[in-house]
């Protein structure tokens, strides 16, 4: 799995036109300058094993085709992943502070 860094390898843009989601733009990488959103994001078991499913809209890409590519499902998955566990590790400090 691929490691992204908040800042460094993409960033969150908020749109004033789109308040129920939060954009997302890759500023490093093979898909760079690359905007897109998740849509519905659940963790799916099958033969003792999770998969993370989840849905996106491309906004904006330099790369042609990158809606249909599974390469860059596979990449922003991974980026998906990172989030999620990076969230996770800050609740979990955050549940010790007390």
């Amino acid at each position: 799995m691929r490691k992204f860094i908040d800042g460094t390898d993409y960033q969150y843009v908020i749109n004033e036109k789109d308040t129920n989601s939060v954009h997302i733009k890759l500023l490093t990488g093979e898909y760079k300058d690359t905007m897109f959103k998740f849509g519905k994001v659940s963790i799916e078991e099958k033969d003792g094993n999770a998969y993370l499913q989840f849905d996106f809209d491309v906004l904006y890409s330099p790369v042609k085709k990158v809606a249909k590519s599974l390469e860059f499902r596979d990449y922003i998955g991974d980026l998906l992943t990172n989030i999620m566990i990076s969230k996770l590790d800050l609740d979990e400090e955050d549940l010790y502070d007390e």
